[in-house]
C-alpha cells in the first residue's frame, strides 16, 4: 500500500482533498497489529470496520453524528467511509467471496464513518476518555457487525 495508491481509492469515492487526512489515519489505524483487520475482513460474521470521527475536525469537515448519520445525505461520512472501504478491498485484497468470506454481510460493509455526538452526550467525549486533551481531534476504529432489521408490513 502506498499513499498514491490510498489517494487513487480517496479519488474513486469522491472524498474532497480535505478529506484525505482522515482516511491516512484510518488506513494507519486498522493496519495496527492489534486491531487484526485480517480476522475483521475475512470473517463469515460480515464484521466491518467502524470510523468515529471525535473534536472539532468532523465539524470542519462536515462529518456528521446526527439524525441519519448513518445512511446518505452526509458526503463525508460516506465518502471518507468508502474510502476505507474500497482501499481495504483494493489494497487489501478483501473482495466479497475471495478474501471476504461474508456469507450476506450489511450495509455498514460498504462505508462506516461518523461523528461523535457530542451535544447530546450525556458523557465526556470519547477522544476523552481515551486520555486525549478535549481540544484534540481524533478518529477511533471499532470492529462492528450488522443491524439486525425485520419488518413485517402485510
Amino acid at each position: 500500500m502506498t499513499i498514491e495508491k490510498l489517494a487513487m481509492n480517496s479519488v474513486m469515492a469522491g472524498c474532497l482533498p480535505e478529506y484525505f487526512p482522515i482516511v491516512v489515519t484510518g488506513m494507519l489505524a486498522v493496519l495496527r497489529t492489534e486491531f487484526n483487520i485480517g480476522g475483521l475482513a475475512t470473517t463469515t460474521g460480515g464484521g466491518a470496520p467502524g470510523f468515529i470521527v471525535s473534536g472539532r475536525v468532523a465539524d470542519d469537515l462536515g462529518v456528521s453524528g446526527v439524525t441519519g448519520c448513518f445512511g446518505p445525505g452526509y458526503r463525508a461520512n460516506s465518502t471518507i467511509g468508502w474510502a476505507l472501504r474500497l482501499a481495504i478491498r483494493n489494497l487489501g485484497g478483501a473482495h466479497p467471496g475471495d478474501m471476504d468470506k461474508s456469507t450476506q454481510t450489511w450495509p455498514g460493509k460498504l462505508a462506516f464513518c461518523f461523528a461523535e455526538n457530542e451535544a447530546r452526550n450525556s458523557v465526556e467525549p470519547l477522544r476523552v476518555a481515551e486520555g486525549f486533551s478535549a481540544d484534540t481531534s481524533t478518529l477511533t476504529v471499532h470492529g462492528l457487525r450488522g443491524v439486525h432489521y425485520n419488518n413485517e408490513t402485510a
